[in-house]
């Protein structure tokens, strides 16, 4: 019996550790990562960096993508994605201005 919980745990905090019960939802991961890398474009201010992600436009993925498209259009005000989607929106504008400089 004692052999039988001890394989239940140790199956239970592997599939946890895999993401199986996680309760980030994809778009919210995949707009971290979008925040993720306009962070660094504006921590470093490399202006070669941000001009390539300005180009590529990382939210575009995000839109041409119909279930995660359908995820955005439930982001409303007070919803994670919600703020994080505007956190983007203010740091591409910081990042333009970067360039422009």
């Amino acid at each position: 019996m004692k052999k039988l919980i001890l394989i239940l745990m140790i199956a239970f905090t592997t599939t946890a550790n895999a993401g199986w019960f996680s309760t980030e939802s994809e778009l919210d991961h995949r707009m971290a990562e979008i925040e993720s890398m306009y962070d660094y474009c504006l921590e470093t201010g490399d202006k070669a960096y941000c001009t390539n992600l300005m180009y590529e436009n990382p939210m575009m993925e995000v839109m041409g993508n119909k279930k995660l498209y359908k995820q955005l259009l439930e982001c409303t005000p007070g919803n994670k994605c919600y703020s994080t989607s505007y956190r983007i929106m203010m740091k591409t504008a910081e990042a333009t201005l970067l360039v422009l400089e």
